[in-house]
């Protein structure tokens, strides 16, 4: 006899996802240093990322997370875009930053951004970090 799935399909809601390209505020509700997954193709070596656990502020979305990694590999760090390089974060959304500092400095940031979705992917990616909140 097959076993029985006791789970009442019928009860369950589904859940909205955030819109895309629409503004957010969000802050930082985890940050952490390590190394990278996987070699850098660049360097050659295992760099280190920030990897970080982001969350809406508005209404009715906090309980959403988005994944964001920050590589420190010297070409992400030079980019252009906040979404790569965690200088051009800390400049977007008005935050003074010395040579040292810590990933609970990025606790302290609320900033107004938008999402994305890959293709065939559910998890929302930061988009576009238009400024400090």
């Amino acid at each position: 006899m097959a076993p029985v799935v006791n789970c009442d399909l019928g009860a369950v809601v589904e859940k909205a996802r955030l819109p895309a390209a629409t503004e957010f505020t969000f802050m930082v509700r985890k940050a952490e240093l390590g190394p990278a997954k996987n070699i850098n193709k660049n360097t050659g070596k295992i760099e280190d990322r920030i990897a970080c656990e982001v969350f809406p502020l508005d209404a009715g979305w906090e309980d959403r997370i988005v994944y964001q990694n920050w590589s420190l590999s010297p070409r992400a760090l030079e980019s252009d875009s906040p979404t790569f390089s965690i200088k051009k974060f800390f400049t977007v959304v008005g935050f003074n930053v010395g040579p040292q500092w810590s990933t609970e400095d990025l606790l302290t940031i609320k900033f107004v951004a938008t999402v994305k979705y890959k293709e065939g992917d559910n998890r929302p990616q930061l988009d576009k970090v238009l400024r400090g909140a």
